[in-house]
């Protein structure tokens, strides 16, 4: 190789480096996401919340559970909406926010405080038959 063949080389390496790492740059967001801490009805943090998020017009459903510290965060999400979000657990309770609507590029906060609408039973009464063959 000679000399005025390595000055073009080293240019064209340098202008193809220049072109990457301005890359980023241009890319753009095009997605929503949605985070929150989910609380129990005695306001304590709700860990393994179950935190189903529908998309009413495409129908998509999303489903993120809460941490240790009642956390969620889903990320991905269509920007707009309107989304049905509905947070339950087994035995904490539940609630349901409707028409929420997600901005660009952006992480919308949503907290939730479960509802103590818990039904437990007191007592069960199993009832055996033995049938006659």
């Amino acid at each position: 190789m000679t000399h005025p063949n390595r000055a073009r080389l080293s240019k064209l390496t340098l202008g193809l480096l220049a072109v990457l790492a301005t890359a980023p740059v241009f890319a753009q967001s095009t997605s929503a996401g949605l985070g929150g801490q989910v609380l129990g009805a005695d306001g304590q943090p709700v860990a393994g919340a179950e935190v189903i998020i529908v998309h009413a017009e495409s129908g998509t459903v999303n489903r993120v559970s809460t941490d240790a510290n009642g956390r969620y965060n889903a990320r991905g999400l269509r920007v707009g909406g309107p989304y049905t979000v509905t947070i339950a657990k087994a035995g904490d309770g539940s609630t349901s926010r409707e028409n929420l609507y997600l901005a660009l590029d952006e992480v919308s906060q949503l907290d939730a405080r479960l509802n103590d609408d818990v039904t437990t039973l007191g007592t069960v009464e199993a009832v055996a038959v033995a049938g006659s063959d």
